[in-house]
């Protein structure tokens, strides 16, 4: 017997408002069953439910092709919703919850009457599109660095359009370029400033080359003053991390899947990436080793599988992780169950179990174990080379970053020098 929302409503006020939902109305059963075969909970298959009925109701005087949807829904997030008097509305005004039950909706729509959603139909779509290629094809930048740079180029030709009355990059100018890199990282770290920097010189040299822009605008963004080993690496020390490792609660799923990522990060010092890249037939349980890919133009990276990782990763895998057809280890937690495809997701993994933890830290992400691994293995007494093998650097310079003194450490270990007394000659 095929699931309808009649299984997942009771109330027949709610049940007709969603039979009567008008433009989306037939869909909303279809939906339902592939919700249901995705392990959706029931909670969150009614709340996708009313938001999908909630935004067919503001279409009902339109009446777009569904091909369509994509404008109409950020008009429906961003004008309709803030300001929302429909009949329960008010339960309806979070933007973010009603952007996902949208989000799973055009999921479906993709999955099951093969209709493509094509994010960016602006005039500078081709543009952008070549650039990426441009990347790939003539600066050889990893898959990783050119989906980052398309990122921060869609905001800045987001931007452009909205507040420039132009529709041609060739008026450009260096007002414009300026305005926007000030406006934009007025609250971002310099990090985030470079990488947009970076960002927006190659692009302004490609449409250069390409004539779209009459001059090269590289030069109007505003300079950032860095300096290489200024800082020191920001780490989570030994004790901070073991503080970790022994807080976390092992009887849920997701203390299970986040104890068994800590462990990794902590004993390996992998990157991030390579962690949530991780697939279960890079783990040979009869060798006892786990292999990890490589990454940012690096090394790939095999350890030994320590008990402690081991007996994590088997608790994980056999009484957490859900059965489903990716090979990627570390899964999310709710339905549709998939890999951990963005960076802050395990960010936010980590940084929730330091604050659970009470662990003050200058970082709360997964690479301040790697700067902590660094540091243990340099305290062990090991060679650069032996270090740069283990975390994957291509270039023993790039592990010299990890020199960098740490005055703190060193005061520890400062000699009290006895007081001199000398006499005026």
């Amino acid at each position: 017997m095929s699931l309808s929302i009649n299984d997942f409503f009771k109330c027949p006020v709610s049940l007709n408002r969603l039979h009567n939902c008008g433009f989306l109305s037939s869909y909303l059963n279809p939906f339902v069953q592939w919700m249901a075969k995705q392990q959706f909970a029931d909670f969150t298959i009614r709340s996708h439910i009313t938001n999908v009925a909630h935004f067919s109701h503001s279409l009902n005087r339109i009446r777009p092709d569904v091909e369509d949807l994509n404008d109409h829904i950020q008009t429906f997030l961003f004008k309709h919703i803030p300001s929302c008097k429909c009949k329960g509305g008010k339960q309806l005004r979070q933007t973010r919850r009603v952007s996902n039950s949208l989000n799973r909706f055009k999921d479906y729509l993709s999955d099951c009457h093969s209709i493509d959603f094509i994010p960016d139909n602006s005039a500078y779509s081709q543009i952008h599109n070549e650039f990426l290629y441009w990347l790939s094809d003539k600066q050889r930048l990893e898959k990783g660095t050119i989906k980052l740079r398309s990122s921060y180029l869609k905001q800045f030709l987001k931007w452009y359009k909205e507040t420039s009355n132009y529709n041609e990059l060739r008026l450009l100018n260096p007002f414009d370029v300026e305005s926007f890199f000030i406006k934009a990282t007025s609250r971002w770290t310099k990090a985030y400033k470079r990488s947009l920097q970076a960002t927006l010189r190659s692009f302004f040299d490609f449409c250069h080359q390409r004539g779209y822009i009459m001059h090269n605008l590289r030069f109007s963004l505003p300079v950032i003053k860095t300096y290489r080993l200024s800082e020191v690496p920001k780490k989570i020390d030994d004790d901070q991390a073991l503080k970790l490792v022994d807080s976390i609660d092992r009887s849920t799923i997701s203390g299970k899947r986040t104890y068994a990522i800590v462990q990794i990060l902590y004993t390996y010092g992998v990157r991030g990436c390579q962690l949530r890249a991780l697939k279960l037939s890079d783990i040979d349980w009869h060798k006892e080793q786990i292999h990890f890919p490589a990454v940012k133009g690096g090394k790939s990276c095999s350890f030994p599988l320590t008990v402690e990782v081991g007996n994590a990763l088997l608790d994980y895998l056999e009484n957490a992780r859900k059965k489903c057809g990716y090979q990627q280890v570390f899964l999310t937690l709710k339905a549709p169950f998939s890999p951990l495809k963005k960076s802050r997701t395990l960010s936010q993994i980590i940084r929730s179990a330091m604050l659970k933890a009470g662990i003050i830290s200058p970082t709360k992400g997964a690479h301040c174990f790697r700067h902590g691994f660094v540091s243990r293995m340099l305290k062990q007494g090991e060679s650069f080379k032996h270090i740069a093998d283990l975390v994957g650097h291509k270039h023993i310079a790039t592990t010299f970053i990890y020199t960098k003194i740490d005055f703190n450490s060193l005061a520890q270990v400062a000699l009290e020098l006895p007081e001199v007394k000398y006499e005026n000659c």
